[in-house]
């Protein structure tokens, strides 16, 4: 009759001991192996958070890869979805898109990392980013894993990608401001009419209801509202508060 076989973390009082048996594997030290060790720091775009080694050529230039992967990318598809209203909000394409948002944010809740997909195989990168990019998340998990600080620790990167989200909603809303002084500033003073005749038109459109750009935006304002409600899930999450 066979028997669960159960594992024992090693019974001694040595940290330095305990640190090499539990935490070094990981790259990690500290009080329930709550941070990485020196030279290392918590990757930005690692789902599970893993300490990296912060002297790769990769990460001298973090910074700049964390732009192009991801607040560019925000803009682009920001852009798009003016530029051809598309409307995300309505029909089939509504719930698939809910499922894709929540699948990828299975890894939050599920303690056995069910709907996390490892990132070692192109297919399944370039599945994950099917659904990734409905939580505004997009060419991060293409690259090795990185770190941009060697000071950051795991709510350093959470606060990173909630900025991430913020910055999309200032696109929202600096869009919605600009048209609002487009509309009362240039499209009201006469001199201007006549000049920009043709743009004002179009501006009268896309502020009123019924314009050619409303469906765009309500498309965007979701994407946001869901991209910084998953990264609050991830933040009250307890399981990846360490590091």
């Amino acid at each position: 009759m066979k028997t669960m076989q159960q594992k024992f973390l090693p019974n001694v009082t040595n940290i330095t001991l305990l640190n090499e048996k539990v935490c070094s594997p990981f790259n990690r030290t500290g009080t329930l192996c709550g941070k990485c060790v020196e030279g290392f720091a918590v990757a930005v775009n690692s789902p599970y958070y893993d300490c990296v080694n912060c002297s790769s050529w990769l990460s001298k230039y973090g910074w700049i890869f964390l732009i192009v992967t991801e607040y560019l990318p925000s803009t682009v598809l920001f852009i798009i979805l003016l530029f051809f209203n598309v409307d995300l909000n309505s029909g089939s394409i509504a719930s698939i898109i809910l499922y894709f948002q929540v699948f990828d944010s299975l890894n939050i809740y599920s303690d056995d990392n069910i709907g996390q997909l490892e990132h070692s195989d192109a297919i399944l990168k370039s599945i994950s980013f099917l659904y990734n990019i409905w939580n505004l998340e997009f060419f991060g998990n293409f690259l090795p894993f990185y770190c941009i600080s060697s000071n950051f620790n795991t709510m350093h990167i959470l606060l990173i990608k909630y900025i991430s989200g913020v910055y999309a909603f200032l696109l929202f809303l600096l869009f919605a401001f600009l048209s609002g002084v487009v509309y009362v500033h240039a499209c009201g003073v006469g001199k201007i009419v006549r000049k920009l005749g043709i743009c004002c038109t179009r501006c009268k459109l896309n502020i009123t209801r019924q314009g050619p750009i409303i469906r765009g935006l309500a498309t965007f304002w979701t994407l946001v509202i869901a991209k910084l409600a998953y990264i609050s899930g991830l933040i009250l999450s307890l399981e990846n508060l360490s590091g």
